[in-house]
């Protein structure tokens, strides 16, 4: 589920967000795009599987040391319409995306 979740986010262009695991390690980073996946990880090289994520949030601007981003929100949130494996709320500047089994 959160593999074609971050897939459709991906493809709405570069995203810089929030992630939130359940053990509730927080880290921020790109969205990865589909190509960049593994099969069961966010990323081949990476030891964070899919099934691990709480949740993510992605900010309208997020300023990351001297690394200032622009997400779209728009296009987030169009990539996500209509979704029901996830909880997605939409504010005026951010997105969350929640685990249905969320806390």
């Amino acid at each position: 589920m959160w593999k074609d979740v971050l897939s459709s986010v991906a493809a709405s262009g570069k995203v810089l967000a929030e992630w939130e695991l359940k053990s509730g390690v927080k880290f921020q980073m790109f969205v990865p795009s589909l190509a960049d996946m593994g099969e069961e990880t966010i990323q081949f090289d990476s030891d964070v599987r899919f099934d691990e994520i709480e949740q993510m949030t992605i900010r309208g601007h997020v300023q990351l040391g001297r690394l200032t981003a622009s997400n779209d929100i728009e296009g987030c949130a169009r990539a996500l319409r209509g979704r029901d494996d996830v909880r997605v709320v939409v504010g005026s500047d951010e997105i969350c995306i929640q685990s249905i089994d969320s806390r």
